[in-house]
Order: C-alpha cells, then sequence, then structure tokens
C-alpha cells in the first residue's frame, strides 16, 4: 500500500473510530513513516543524549541493502510481510496472510501496550497499522528471499474497474502509463528486460519484486501464476485489491474503535456502516497516489488541510541536537516513533513469531 491508504486512509479510520484528530494524525503519521524511515543514521546531543534511528524501509535504490538477510530480518519480516505461521516449515510459515492469526495478535498487544500508558503508544499503533494493513496487499509473499516469491510474469494480467482486460502485460503497458504515469516511470524502455525476471533478480526474490507495484493500487484487478504452488491453494492467484483494501479498512477501524472506547471519554465514534459507501467509492478512485488520496478528503473523512510530508519528522530528527536539553527531544514524535519500533521489532521477532515456530532473529 502506499500514502494514500497508509496515512489518508488510517487517519480517515482513527476519526471515524473516535479517536480524536490530533492523535489520530500522529498514528497516521507513524503508520506512513514507516515507508520512509529509511536511514539508521543517529543523532548525537552534548550533554550525552542519543537519538537511535531504526530503519524500517529500504527503497529499490538501495537494493544491496534489500538482500541483506539481516535487514529483512529486521525490517521486511515484522514492518511489512508479516509472517502468516501456516505450512511445514519456516520458509511456508513465513508466508504473509491477509488477516492472520498473528498480524491480529500483534495489534491486539499494541493496543494494550498503548492502552498502559506508554509514552509512545500512538506511535506504536501507527507501526502496527502498516504491519496489519500491508497483509491485504503483500499475501502471498515473504520478507525473506524466497523462490516462494517468484511469480511467472507472463502470466500477468490486468483489469479496469470496468472489466475490460488490458491484455497481456507487455502488449498494454502504454495503456497503463496513460492511466497512471507513475505506475511504470520509464519502465518501457527496458521492460523486456524486467519480463525476463529482471525484477525479481534485482529484488533478490524479495517479497512482491516480480509484481512489481501492482499489489499495492487499491483500484486493480489483476491474476497471476507463483512458479511454486502455495501451501494448500496452487500456483493461481486472482486479486481483487479493492475488495482487500476494503477489508483492511473496515478491520483496522475496528481494532480503532476498540482502542478509543477504552481510552477516551464518550468517543464519537461512526459505525463502519456509517462511512462504508464513501470508502468504497475511493478505493475504486483509478490514478496515481496523489489523486488517490485527495479522495479521502473529498468525501470528508478527513480535514481538508491534512498533509503527509515525511520531511517534518526527518526535521525533528536532526534538530534533536539543537534542542536546550536531550529531554527535549525525548518528547517528540520522532523519538517516540523509533521506541515504538525499536518495541515493535523486539515484540515481533523475540516473542510473537517463535511462539508460531518462527525463528526469525
Amino acid at each position: 500500500m502506499q500514502v494514500d491508504m497508509h496515512y489518508y486512509g488510517t487517519y480517515a479510520m482513527a476519526l471515524a473510530a473516535g479517536i480524536p484528530d490530533k492523535d489520530a494524525e500522529i498514528i497516521a503519521y507513524a503508520a506512513q513513516y514507516v515507508d520512509d524511515a529509511s536511514d539508521s543514521n543517529n543523532e548525537n546531543k552534548n550533554d550525552g543524549g542519543l537519538l537511535v534511528g531504526f530503519t524500517t524501509a529500504h527503497h529499490l535504490g538501495r537494493s544491496v541493502l534489500r538482500k541483506s538477510p539481516v535487514v529483512q530480518r529486521k525490517v521486511w519480516v515484522p514492518c511489512h510481510f508479516i509472517p502468516g505461521g501456516e505450512g511445514k516449515d519456516m520458509e511456508e510459515k513465513s508466508i504473509c496472510l491477509p488477516d492472520s492469526i498473528i498480524a491480529r495478535q500483534m495489534m491486539k498487544n499494541h493496543i494494550e501496550m498503548a492502552l498502559c500508558g506508554k509514552s509512545f503508544g500512538l506511535e506504536l499503533l501507527g507501526v502496527a497499522a502498516h504491519a496489519y494493513m500491508d497483509t491485504f496487499s503483500h499475501y502471498g509473499f515473504s520478507g525473506f528471499s524466497s523462490p516462494y516469491n517468484g511469480i511467472r510474469v507472463d502470466t500477468l494480467r490486468i483489469w479496469t474497474k470496468n472489466n475490460s482486460e488490458y491484455d497481456r502485460l507487455k502488449m498494454k503497458f502504454e495503456l497503463l502509463e496513460k492511466k497512471d504515469k507513475n505506475l511504470c516511470t520509464g519502465v518501457p524502455r527496458f521492460f523486456k528486460k524486467i519480463l525476463s525476471k529482471g525484477a525479481q533478480l534485482l529484488s533478490s526474490a524479495l517479497g512482491h519484486g516480480g509484481a512489481l507495484s501492482f499489489p499495492d493500487r487499491p483500484y486493480l484487478k489483476w491474476n497471476f501464476e507463483y512458479h511454486l504452488p502455495r501451501p494448500g491453494s496452487g500456483t493461481k492467484s486472482v486479486r481483487e485489491n479493492y475488495s482487500d483494501c476494503f477489508d483492511a479498512c473496515r478491520n483496522l477501524h475496528s481494532f480503532f474503535c476498540d482502542f478509543s472506547q477504552r481510552r477516551y471519554e464518550h468517543p464519537r465514534v461512526r459505525k463502519f456502516e456509517e462511512i462504508e459507501e464513501a470508502v468504497r467509492d475511493i478505493l475504486m478512485i483509478e490514478g496515481d497516489k496523489h489523486t488517490r488520496s485527495e479522495g479521502w478528503k473529498k468525501r470528508n473523512l478527513i480535514p481538508e488541510s491534512a498533509n503527509y510530508s515525511a520531511q517534518d519528522w526527518e526535521n525533528q530528527k536532526k534538530q534533536f541536537n539543537q534542542y536546550a536539553t536531550s529531554e527535549e527531544g525525548i518528547n517528540t514524535e520522532v523519538y517516540r516513533f523509533h521506541q515504538a519500533v525499536a518495541y515493535h521489532r523486539y515484540y515481533m521477532l523475540k516473542d510473537l513469531l517463535p511462539s508460531h515456530g518462527i525463528a526469525a532473529h
């Protein structure tokens, strides 16, 4: 998923669940910042204080880091591809599944942590929301470099919302480019190379690299075949992202309702049925992530002034050594975000996943 879901969609679900605007915005910002915190640089304060940055994403330009087994275990598995826990061995259990038992246990645990008064509770809910929402788009793939991530690119087919087939991807890529220029910027020039397993090689068979960003676009219907059968479900995968994203929103709203009703006095909760039609319409918007993000504003599910910029928290981090004391830096959202990530990573890798027989770290 992209910023339209992780920030704007998360923001909308939090507000609808009765979480006050200021808190809802922090949750949503943390949820999207997971995709933008790609540097692990630390910031020192001359009084001895230290802000340790935890990386939660590495972008395509840093493919060497993406291939690192350490990075896969510390970044991709806990933050983007929560293992589903089903299968006969480690590799099968590591395949992500939507709304898995593991993902739900993670959400419930983090809600309890936020309710018990942890200073980084809201940021932790954002980190949790990101990882949970990703299970609805990253399912079928693993956060490890794995042969299970290999797909037969020649079988990729895509439909628009009116069900008109786009034919095989390599023949109709120009149509996709007209509809959404960000979808395939620069790709036609070396598309044959990508089709010849280039994308999967570049990502070292990590995650959904071979499927490009198709899992992340709510309006797409598409299908393909894996090289290897999924445990109990064969090789063919038929995706309707709209339906998956709708389920993600509904479930996230439910989790947020549980939090708000226990955290705030008389929260102004809107039942999901009240916003269901608006959510459906937004998820069907065909366009780039910015066009889709605007949809949440136009349906009045979030404030018109809502605007995400990763630089806001990046600036907070860079300013850490400018505070009068390091204690002031502790009270910033970016400091609490990295506290939340540290907790989330430890909980997932050292507690939750081992309890399901997955020795991830």
